[in-house]
């Protein structure tokens, strides 16, 4: 097993999220689904079940927060007449260095029972945002996850081992600043000096600092950001391309052209033809 190291900045790539209705037991028996290729995060809102983890039996009642590693769970078992609802995401954790961490590295338990109103706005707000982007992974799930998993280890993580976990996750709480206010200020391109006055430092340092929890500058996280909610208007909205430019604050139509093009890898026009041959 993988143990994350000092050095780690952790990373989320979200499989699945969603809100689920269950009346039916599983009982796995080896054969798991495809979605289950992902650590599991999954939050009970109504309903009881019967669950099996790794060998370990819990009771699930609501506001129960259950964690687990790929091919851990063995029975997810609703109990009473009632179905079952409950939210659910299957995410790949991941350190810089693009290994893999699993929650048992983390020393995160099974069943945590959840107080805290944040961690469930954060997984209500990440099962949102993927229902509304349909396939299109977004950054936006990857960091509301990645806030989640800091805010389970500042709550839960056992440190019975004198391993301070929370230390080894070396996301500074200056870009997480700065990458909150992109998601809500994207579309009105916040300047590099903006940015920097939000997270404290230089702007050169910002760039530095932000590269390094991110793997892009925060020029180009802004365009990729543009272009991904973009590409949500034209494929649910039927939002013409020509609208997009000052929807998004381009330059103008050729501008957000380009953008897209480089990108995606096709024109915005070439996009909503082959969205219309996937739908047929």
């Amino acid at each position: 097993m993988y143990i994350i190291n000092m050095n780690d900045i952790i990373g989320a790539n979200v499989l699945h999220a969603q809100l689920r209705n269950r009346t039916k037991p599983f009982f796995y028996g080896g054969k798991y689904p495809s979605w289950d290729k992902g650590s599991a995060i999954m939050l009970i809102v109504k309903g009881y079940a019967a669950v099996k983890i790794d060998g370990v039996e819990y009771n699930a009642s609501p506001g129960d927060l259950f964690l687990w590693d790929p091919k851990k769970l063995e029975i997810f078992m609703p109990i009473k007449t009632n179905p079952l609802n409950y939210y659910s995401i299957s995410v790949n954790l991941f350190s810089s260095e693009g290994k893999p961490i699993s929650f048992n590295s983390l020393e995160l338990p099974h069943k945590i029972k959840v107080k805290s109103s944040l961690i469930k706005q954060l997984i209500l707000k990440t099962c949102d945002i993927y229902r509304q982007k349909g396939r299109f992974r977004t950054s936006e799930c990857s960091l509301l996850v990645t806030k989640l998993i800091i805010e389970l280890m500042s709550n839960y993580a056992n440190r019975s081992k004198g391993n301070d976990n929370l230390n080894l996750l070396k996301i500074d709480p200056r870009i997480i600043k700065v990458l909150t206010h992109l998601t809500e200020h994207y579309k009105e391109s916040p300047k590099l000096k903006d940015l920097a006055v939000i997270a404290g430092v230089h702007p050169v340092h910002l760039i530095r600092m932000f590269k390094q929890a991110t793997g892009t500058t925060p020029h180009n996280y802004i365009l990729d950001r543009k272009i991904e909610k973009s590409m949500d208007y034209l494929k649910l909205y039927n939002d013409q391309p020509s609208a997009m430019n000052l929807e998004f604050n381009f330059h103008d139509q050729a501008h957000f052209y380009r953008t897209f093009k480089k990108r995606v890898g096709m024109t915005p026009t070439e996009y909503i033809k082959s969205r219309d041959n996937l739908s047929e």
